[in-house]
């Protein structure tokens, strides 16, 4: 199975980087968090990030448009549908991960997925 959407749970800065690696490598790419804010947040730090690659002459503003219209941002876990990877990068908090885990997954069966720890 070919690789064309890759889905991120979690936009904090191991969420956001990965959506922002995955976007660049060309990937449609949705990216989830709880919360708009949270969200905004994730998605301002990708636009900083791609602003300074920009800035310094590595892309040009037309690949910099590009990665972004390969990457969307969601609160709702049914975007993540049609995803064919499905990254988990929010805060290792068992009862939180473990609940997050069970409602993504239904929409993973026959898909890959990977876990980012990051524990606090």
């Amino acid at each position: 199975m070919a690789i064309q959407k890759v889905g991120v749970v979690g936009c904090g800065l191991m969420g956001s980087g990965i959506a922002q690696v995955a976007a660049v490598s060309g990937f449609s790419t949705v990216v989830r968090e709880v919360s708009a804010e949270l969200l905004d947040k994730g998605l301002k730090n990708i636009d900083k990030n791609l602003n300074r690659l920009a800035e310094k002459g590595t892309i040009t503003e037309a690949v910099k448009s590009e990665i972004r219209g390969r990457l969307k941002g969601t609160t709702k876990i049914e975007d993540l549908k049609d995803c064919d990877v499905i990254v988990e990068a929010i805060i290792e908090q068992l009862p939180r991960s473990a609940n997050s885990f069970q409602r993504w997954m239904q929409f993973v069966r026959r898909r890959r997925f990977s876990r980012a720890i990051h524990r606090r």
